[in-house]
């Protein structure tokens, strides 16, 4: 073969090289269009979910008091306040379950025509935070504890008391279908799920509200009060390395 012959083979070869090279690279960096980063990983989120009916509720009862002086309104609020906390523990509330969220004093400002204002008395407005174990009772208990002194009430929220369990319940959930679909991209793009790399969670609680408007004092047995279902969600992102 003379040097011309051996010249051409060998420009030849090294541009078939050149394009074969060339053909990796463009092929890596098209595959990594759809794998991230240098560790090749795929993020997957997917959302886990669990029910129960709540066993507890809490709600706020409020003693409202308003007279000429400081001493006369603290004095009928703190009756009230005692006759209200001795029903709810005559009705098995226990002394735990009752908490004293708020208590304030504020006077109370009189506008008459022609005057400037001025203070003609006092309000004591004090809040109670009361968990109810019995569920069943509680419209026996708000009805019970108005004609005690209450004049206020609100935020009735439903809880489970093992809540814990349900959020691990609605976190499997979730995992396994994360676990799944990893499994099932992989397939697609013709890899195989190595580990996990990451994970995260958030959780969402979903509660019934209650509102004061809904409730008819004084009509015997207590408001009528629907209980439902408590649902709570866990949404979690996992990364997964493949190879």
């Amino acid at each position: 073969m003379n040097n011309k012959s051996f010249f051409s083979v060998a420009t030849l070869s090294l541009l078939f090289l050149t394009v074969y090279i060339g053909i990796l690279i463009a092929n890596g960096i098209e595959e990594r269009k759809y794998l991230s980063g240098e560790t090749r990983t795929i993020v997957i989120s997917t959302e886990g979910e669990s029910f129960a009916k709540p066993d507890i509720a809490s709600i706020q009862l409020s003693i409202r008091s308003e007279k000429e002086t400081v001493d006369k309104a603290m004095e009928e609020n703190t009756n009230k306040t005692d006759k209200v906390i001795d029903f709810l523990k005559k009705e098995g509330i226990e002394e735990k379950d009752i908490k004293t969220i708020s208590f304030n004093i504020y006077p109370l400002y009189r506008y008459d025509k022609g005057m400037e204002g001025y203070i003609s008395g006092y309000e004591v407005l004090h809040s109670l935070e009361v968990k109810i174990r019995e569920i069943g009772k509680t419209g026996e208990i708000i009805a019970g504890a108005t004609k005690e002194g209450i004049n206020q009430a609100g935020n009735l929220i439903f809880s489970v008391e093992k809540e814990e369990e349900l959020r691990e319940m609605a976190r499997k959930e979730a995992i396994i279908k994360a676990k799944e679909k990893a499994e099932k991209i992989a397939s697609q793009l013709d890899v195989k799920v190595k580990r996990i790399v990451s994970f995260s969670e958030t959780t969402d609680k979903l509660n019934i509200p209650f509102y004061r408007d809904n409730m008819n004092f004084g009509m015997g047995g207590g408001p009528e009060i629907g209980f439902g279902e408590n649902r709570i969600v866990s949404n979690v992102s996992i990364v997964f390395e493949i190879r």
